[in-house]
């Protein structure tokens, strides 16, 4: 596989008929394999000449000198790309959904990988139907079968984009099928309760303390204090130690003139 001969859709393709997770083996199939047909609508100019030169690209490798084809060409390879509003080499027409489409058949031998929209890998094979979109990359290659010279496309990865209406008619987006209760219970959403189940005994609620008021704290009874007695200051902060009598002031000496 070369850069010139793989091709990635750069928008979603509308697919048909995939088997990304069991391989399918039709009439003709030598060996089962998984599967994805994509439908390309012809007013896409630009995917069609994508798809055209990553054909052209398998063709000059088959043509090189060591080429599978050995420098043999048929004037007309017969690739996995087919006008949908022609009928097929059986005479059979393409289904309703190829009208308007060139239809581009992919396969492998090994699982793709197959991918959400955000990456994720996918396991549920429902999500992946006939009808839905996705992105898809192949890889076109030369083959040389009993003679026969031919270009096909094989499958690489799978990306979910989105959901349309099922090809079978089986699967469209639950948001469709279910659109009217959807909306009706969206309305009625504050006032539908579940109803309990048989048998169901509610418990009774928890009893709260008497005059219990919500938010506020709960009153402890009043203790009475115990009578402590004042410590003896020996001495206040400044001036005489309290409870001080001063002594009767001494007389002044004889002949003493204050200053």
């Amino acid at each position: 596989m070369s850069e010139f001969t793989k091709f990635v859709t750069k928008k979603p393709v509308r697919i048909s008929f995939p088997s990304l997770f069991q391989p399918y083996q039709g009439d003709g199939m030598s060996a089962p394999k998984y599967t994805c047909t994509m439908l390309i609508p012809k007013t896409d100019t630009e995917m069609i000449q994508q798809i055209m030169a990553a054909f052209g690209a398998a063709q000059q490798e088959a043509m090189s000198p060591t080429g599978i084809w050995k420098g043999i060409a048929p004037p007309q390879p017969a690739m996995t790309f087919y006008d949908g509003d022609a009928p097929k080499a059986s005479g059979e027409p393409w289904g309703e959904e190829c009208k308007g489409h060139y239809v581009l058949r992919s396969g492998s031998g090994t699982q793709p990988g197959v991918v959400d929209q955000f990456g994720n890998k996918l396991l549920d094979a429902s999500k992946i139907y006939s009808g839905c979109w996705c992105y898809v990359s192949v890889n076109m290659f030369p083959y040389l079968n009993s003679g026969n010279r031919g270009l096909s496309c094989g499958l690489n990865n799978v990306m979910f984009a989105k959901d349309d209406e099922s090809f079978g008619g089986g699967h469209v987006a639950p948001e469709q099928d279910f659109a009217a209760v959807i909306a009706q219970n969206q309305a009625m959403a504050p006032a539908m309760q579940m109803p309990a189940p048989t048998g169901f005994v509610p418990q009774a609620p928890v009893q709260q303390p008497m005059a219990y008021a919500p938010g506020t704290p709960v009153q402890q009874p009043m203790q009475a204090q115990p009578q402590i007695a004042p410590a003896v200051q020996t001495q206040s902060f400044y001036g005489a130690p309290q409870g001080y009598i001063p002594p009767t002031q001494m007389p002044a000496p004889q002949g003493y003139i204050p200053q």
